[in-house]
């Protein structure tokens, strides 16, 4: 007899764990509505991972599909069904770039008493979405510094962090990720 837990089974794709922890997982990738909020906020496509209820998945996670594309995990919510939870969604944001995390420490200046910047802390290597901050495209022959983009990340990025040598000027959780914006 047909059953709402098992619909879909055939078309699950194995999902490689790449970051925040390790193994594989089998899901449903497709693409998130984008006349749906938040989505519409967004630059790229997003597309929705459906797993079994027990998938040990977590937000924050990298994974990677058979045919090598990135993904960083979101939080999208169970399904809510009369039979229970019958699936577990996610939301997959498209990791576009491994980028060098730095963050700012402070040292005490022994005769002032005053706090002044410290040596650069090396984080290391992260996966990224890194995107124009508008949908639309603006004019590239006008290249200032002031230029934004919006970065997407499973790590914990903080304001005034450095991300491939631009500051992370505002940086806030979200659908279990962070999204911050960077200069």
């Amino acid at each position: 007899m047909a059953s709402l837990a098992r619909v879909g089974r055939r078309n699950e794709i194995p999902l490689s764990i790449v970051e925040g922890g390790s193994g594989m997982i089998h899901g449903v990738v497709s693409e998130a509505d984008q006349k749906q909020i938040p989505v519409y906020a967004f630059v790229n496509p997003r597309h929705v991972l459906r797993t079994k209820p027990s998938c040990p998945l977590k937000t924050g996670m990298v994974i990677k599909t058979p045919h090598g594309d990135h993904f960083i995990v979101g939080t999208n919510g169970p399904s809510e069904q009369r039979e229970g939870t019958l699936w577990q969604s996610w939301r997959l944001f498209e990791a576009t770039q491994l980028v060098h995390w730095q963050r700012r420490t402070q040292v005490e200046d022994k005769v002032t008493g005053l706090k002044r910047d410290g040596v650069l802390q090396d984080m290391g290597m992260i996966w990224a979405a890194v995107e124009p901050l508008d949908r639309e495209v603006g004019d590239f022959r006008m290249s200032a510094s002031f230029e934004q983009s919006r970065v997407i990340t499973g790590r914990p990025i903080k304001h005034d962090d450095l991300i491939d040598n631009r500051k992370v000027s505002r940086a806030e959780p979200s659908l279990g990720v962070i999204i911050g914006v960077v200069t």
